[in-house]
């Protein structure tokens, strides 16, 4: 598990301490974390990032149309909310969370 620390807690903990070797390997591993932090693995992170969320914008749009046409074949006892489109889509709640407005507004015209 990895714990991220802002620069004013870092300095804090530095600062509570009394081990000069530990406060030494801290401050080594800090220099080669930022070290690792390069413009190519920023932009493939960004990158990644923005393909997984049109991947999930996608399913949950092709989960509204099928629960709407559910709701004309069944009649009003399909919800189109964020819970049953999650469900469908197979994203987690969260994410069905964040098209919450696109949901709703697909919900109106179902």
């Amino acid at each position: 598990m990895r714990i991220t620390l802002s620069e004013d807690e870092f300095k804090k903990i530095i600062a509570d301490m009394n081990d000069k070797d530990l406060i030494e390997l801290m401050n080594e591993r800090k220099a080669i974390y930022k070290r690792s932090l390069t413009d190519k693995k920023r932009d493939a992170t960004v990158k990644a990032s923005l393909a997984k969320t049109q991947v999930a914008k996608k399913k949950i749009e092709d989960a509204i149309k099928q629960l709407c046409e559910e709701r004309t074949i069944k009649g009003n006892k399909v919800k189109v909310n964020p819970s049953t489109v999650s469900k469908q889509a197979g994203v987690a709640y969260n994410t069905a969370l964040k098209y919450k407005d696109l949901i709703l507004e697909k919900q109106k015209k179902c």
